[in-house]
């Protein structure tokens, strides 16, 4: 399964990040024999656990801004329960965060979720607490300190100076990679303030409105630019409709090489696949697009929704799916609304109801298809299947009545639509689906176009 940014933030792994770790002190000859002098201020060891006493006086939380996000964030996630995400253009990965107990935990995580810098900004003891990872390959980077607010970024630069400045959890990557970590800390940190000054669009505030200071050394570094363990890749092919005009290459055969060069998995030679970038046109934060291809003739893009808030779950998902056909390609959008999850086994789950619905068109004609509602409608054909108990999924429309059909939903918890207003519904979620997975084969540097579903109007 993919990564999921938007999890449960127990108060456990919120406290793990305050008290794992420590920075390293420089020896002086002044203060209390329990004390010890460090770059964030004073600190006091007791137990051998090294605790930051001091932090900058000029800096300091401001309580009015810190609770118009807790405010925001109680009105997107009322339970609490998960973080809120967004995402920059032209940034790989995402930011994402949340407020507990008038802490603001801050967060930026790459796009294959091996690298982050995590931020939790402690309101009562004017702290924050500083998680960094970088991964190579099955090696990773990883600890945690707490510093004033004024002083991460003489973290980051202590850092890179000597990554052992700190008590690391995990060191496997440091002895193949040090002059990698160096290079990737100052690109990963100038990630995280371009996200920090874009955190809350909707107060018009940044992260550094509550009170933190991230400092100006690292804002001028291009946040775009890839960290070693990234790939760049560059589509030097003009696509029209599935084959290149220049040289005649199929788009599945650029696929699936351009999947395997993002992923560092050229050398398999079998079925490829990655999970795509996320981007604010998706449905919820726990949403996700996978890029997939078997070989070099058949690829597909697929997007997933699941509302695991409804008693019921449900589940919106989107295929497109091309294959190499003689001299061109053969397309088709196939997309599902599923309601009433049920378990079939352990780790196995199915719909009872699932509305199914397919579009087929030559490659370069669906800009006639999504011209208006009423066109998509006589290009799509949609079924309701309903699972029975001895697990085959049968079609419903004209063996049942809608008004009986109706009653059954109900009982259940369900929503009932009429062919027409199944329709309707694809129609009303497919916009934002379409996008989301051009965003998602963004660092692929392809599109839906390209394969020949040229769904927008600038497409043609």
């Amino acid at each position: 399964m993919k990564k999921i940014v938007a999890t449960l933030l127990s108060g456990v792994m919120l406290t793990s990040f305050v008290l794992c770790g420590c920075q390293k002190p420089v020896e002086t000859d002044d203060g209390d024999e329990n004390e010890i002098q460090t770059e964030a201020g004073y600190e006091k060891q007791e137990n051998g656990v090294t605790t930051p006493l001091t932090t900058t006086a000029s800096v300091q939380i401001n309580e009015d801004n810190v609770k118009k996000v807790k405010d925001l964030y109680d009105s997107k996630e009322p339970e609490g329960r998960s973080v809120v995400p967004f995402y920059l253009d032209g940034i790989r990965g995402g930011g994402c965060y949340s407020v507990h107990d008038e802490n603001v935990y801050f967060d930026y995580t790459t796009m294959k979720g091996d690298s982050e810098i995590s931020l939790n900004i402690h309101s009562d003891t004017q702290l924050v607490s500083v998680t960094f990872q970088l991964g190579y390959g099955e090696t990773r980077y990883y600890g945690n300190t707490s510093v004033g607010l004024a002083s991460v970024e003489s973290l980051i630069d202590t850092l890179i100076d000597n990554p052992r400045a700190v008590d690391l959890y995990d060191d496997s990557a440091l002895s193949a990679n040090e002059e990698n970590i160096k290079k990737d800390l100052p690109i990963m940190y100038s990630r995280l303030i371009a996200c920090a000054e874009k955190a809350f669009p909707e107060l018009g505030i940044g992260l550094e409105d509550l009170g933190i200071d991230l400092g100006n050394k690292y804002r001028s570094l291009d946040p775009t630019q890839t960290i070693s363990s990234e790939v760049v890749v560059k589509n030097e092919h003009k696509f029209v409709n599935g084959i290149c005009s220049d040289c005649g290459m199929c788009w599945t055969e650029y696929y699936y090489d351009a999947i395997g060069k993002l992923d560092n998995d050229e050398a398999n030679t079998g079925w490829r696949s990655l999970y795509g970038q996320d981007s604010s046109t998706m449905m919820s934060p726990g949403d996700y697009v996978q890029c997939s291809a078997s070989d070099k003739e058949s690829g597909d893009v697929f997007y997933h929704f699941i509302d695991t808030k409804k008693e019921n779950r449900e589940s919106i998902t989107c295929r497109i799916y091309c294959r190499k056909d003689g001299k061109g390609v053969d397309t088709a959008i196939r997309m599902n609304y599923e309601q009433n999850m049920y378990s079939v086994g352990q780790g196995i789950v199915d719909y009872k109801y699932n509305y199914w619905l397919e579009i087929k068109a030559d490659a370069g004609d669906y800009a006639k298809v999504f011209e208006s509602k009423e066109s998509f409608k006589k290009y799509a054909e949609v079924i309701l299947f309903i699972t029975g108990d001895d697990g085959v999924g049968r079609s419903a429309w004209g063996n049942k009545k809608d008004a009986d059909l109706k009653k059954e939903f109900e009982a259940e918890g369900c929503t009932y639509l009429t062919k027409d207003e199944a329709l309707d519904f694809f129609w009303d979620h497919c916009q934002g689906i379409l996008a989301s997975m051009d965003t998602g084969m963004i660092w692929l540097d392809t599109s839906l176009a390209d394969m020949g579903v040229n769904w927008k109007k600038q497409d043609n």
